[in-house]
């Protein structure tokens, strides 16, 4: 990569990240969506990381799952690699949400914001499986509170997926994740190091499992 692609790189990510509202962080990925994938290639692992963790987990390929903060459908594209055909998307950018419908991998895609309100269309107990990585992240993106609505719509018994940066853990492991363990809603599988997720910051898996809704 070249000086003025890293520091054209780098400028998109600190906007990303210094995003402080909905619609700032939707414009962010709109304009990027049509560059991210060659922009991010070499500094960013967690699709095909992603992909692989389901396939080892040894949920059923044709499990109903939920690809959270999908952006232009690189996960999903990965998971079908592995033989998955049942995945739904969601995004915040609706030019990502483009990007991904182009891959031919999902069943459903919405553009929507992810938080503990209702998912727009989605049922109680709708889904095996989310998964999501990379969207915990600084400026306006997920933090806990979304778990809420996670929990609603995976099936107990089903599972939710995330990777993220050691740097932002703090957003996983809030006050709502806290409240969610203590009073069963979920528990926690694994959570561990996730070798290779970046270039530049250590990344962790976790992975929950829903127990009442």
């Amino acid at each position: 990569m070249s000086t003025d692609d890293t520091d054209k790189l780098h400028s998109l990510i600190y906007r990303a990240y210094d995003t402080v509202t909905v619609d700032e962080t939707k414009q962010v990925y709109d304009e990027w969506a049509d560059t991210y994938e060659k922009d991010v290639d070499t500094i960013y692992n967690g699709p095909p990381l992603m992909a692989r963790r389901m396939n080892d987990i040894g949920i059923g390929k044709s499990a109903h799952i939920l690809d959270a903060g999908c952006g232009t459908g690189l996960i999903g594209l990965e998971m079908s690699r592995y033989g998955f055909d049942n995945i739904d998307g969601v995004d915040l950018s609706q030019r990502s949400v483009d990007k991904a419908r182009e891959k031919g991998v999902y069943k459903k895609l919405i553009c929507a914001e992810l938080g503990p309100e209702p998912l727009k269309g989605t049922e109680k107990d709708t889904y095996d499986a989310i998964v999501s990585a990379g969207c915990f992240c600084g400026g306006c993106h997920l933090n806990d509170k979304c778990l809420i609505e996670w929990t609603r719509i995976v099936k107990p018994g089903g599972i939710i997926c995330i990777m993220l940066t050691e740097k932002y853990l703090y957003l996983l492991e809030g006050d709502t994740l806290k409240r969610l363990l203590e009073d069963k809603v979920i528990e926690i599988i694994t959570k561990e190091v996730q070798e290779g997720y970046t270039d530049y910051n250590p990344g962790y898996f976790y992975q929950f499992k829903v127990i009442k809704n």
